[in-house]
């Protein structure tokens, strides 16, 4: 719905393709992109098409694994895919993505870039999270374990 709007505004049909919003740092600006991230693959649709289901793919195996546990990454599978998927849309209606937010120099990027780099984010994250909860339970000692041998101030039932 965003894309369908700022391309009736500002696409290849309007008058004016961009439309600054502060100053020449942050605007409007339509643009076709026919590569991936940063136009990577330009001009291979197929291919990036391929990837995109792939990569969907990998993600809902991703929710399905050990990270599942965590309750942010169903939400971060869901930002991925529906961005990945917003994208192949376009890739496969149109040939090429429309992005249309310049900030600078960054290259252009839309709405399904950004949910695509928060979820890889929030799963980042999570991961990290994970792994660090599971190193801090594997360096902690279960109270519960009697092959622990006995503290140095305790030596045959009497103190030292």
């Amino acid at each position: 719905m965003v894309k369908w709007v700022m391309t009736a505004w500002i696409g290849p049909d309007a008058s004016a393709h961009r439309i600054d919003l502060i100053g020449s740092f942050l605007a409007f600006e339509y643009v076709q992109n026919s590569g991936a991230a940063f136009g990577i693959l330009a001009g291979q649709p197929l291919l990036l098409a391929v990837f995109a289901v792939l990569a969907s793919g990998l993600f809902i195996g991703m929710m399905r694994s050990t990270l599942r546990r965590h309750p942010l990454v169903p939400i971060a599978v869901g930002l991925v895919l529906g961005g990945a998927l917003g994208n192949l849309l376009d890739r496969l209606r149109l040939g090429y993505v429309v992005d249309f937010i310049a900030v600078d120099r960054f290259p252009r990027f839309n709405v399904a870039d950004s949910a695509i780099t928060i979820g890889l984010l929030l799963m980042a994250w999570t991961a990290l999270r994970e792994e660090d909860s599971a190193e801090s339970r594997a360096g902690t000692p279960d109270p519960c374990d009697t092959d622990q041998p006995p503290s140095p101030t305790m030596r045959n039932g009497s103190h030292a």
